[in-house]
C-alpha cells in the first residue's frame, strides 16, 4: 500500500507542477463561498480570488481578490 501511495503522491505533484506552469488556478470551495456557484481560485503566483460562475454559460465573474 505504501508503494501505491508514493506513486499516487508523485503523480499528483507532477500534475500540480504542470498546472502551475500553465498558470491554471487551484479551484476549491470553503466557507467564503456562500452560494453554490461560488468558488475560490488560487493561482501559482499566490493570488486568490472569489469567483462566481454562471450555471448556464459557465462564465466566471471575479467578486473580489482575497
Amino acid at each position: 500500500m505504501r508503494s501505491l501511495n508514493r506513486r499516487l503522491e508523485k503523480t499528483l505533484h507532477e500534475a500540480l507542477k504542470v498546472q502551475a506552469n500553465l498558470n491554471v488556478p487551484f479551484v476549491f470551495r470553503d466557507s467564503r463561498c456562500v452560494r453554490k456557484n461560488q468558488f475560490i481560485h488560487r493561482y501559482p503566483d499566490g493570488k486568490i480570488f472569489l469567483i462566481q460562475q454562471d450555471r448556464r454559460t459557465s462564465k466566471e465573474v471575479v467578486l473580489k481578490q482575497l
